[in-house]
């Protein structure tokens, strides 16, 4: 072995840990801004009528997970799980190269003013007060492809 490929090995080798925890922290983080996102509860309502065909769990189900670019959609449909958002963030997060940008997003309309406080179900917003832990989660992350 030379000196340049033992370098590259490592060098290969040190990527791929360090891809591993950004993607064990963003899914971690990503997961508990989708969890704490507020699912209407029509009790809470000031008018006590929702709409006849009224499901809640938009906002939860619409967050969008993309590699480089921002993902603009805001198509899903209501589920309270958010399944089809959280399999969207574990296949956008495997392909995550290091260098690359990842995007969060929800589109809807409301998705402001929730996070503004406009929500009693999140008073102080679900991003904001997630990002807090960023720290903490790569720690965990590092800590742990270093141990394996």
């Amino acid at each position: 072995m030379t000196f340049k490929s033992d370098l590259n090995k490592f060098t290969k080798k040190t990527n791929a840990k360090t891809e591993q925890a950004l993607r064990s922290a963003a899914l971690e983080l990503f997961g508990k801004v989708i969890i704490k996102s507020p699912v209407g509860n029509t009790s809470l309502w000031q008018t006590k009528y929702p709409p006849s065909d009224y499901k809640g769990g938009r906002f939860r189900a619409n967050w969008n997970t993309s590699i480089r670019m921002p993902d603009l959609s805001a198509a899903r449909k209501p589920e309270k799980s958010a399944a089809a958002a959280k399999t969207q963030m574990r296949v956008a997060l495997g392909q995550l190269k290091l260098g690359q940008t990842i995007w969060f997003t929800n589109n809807l309309p409301y998705a402001k003013a929730i996070e503004t406080g406009h929500s009693t179900q999140a008073p102080i917003g679900v991003v904001k007060t997630t990002v807090k832990s960023w720290k903490s989660a790569i720690n965990r992350a590092a800590n742990k492809v270093k141990n394996k």
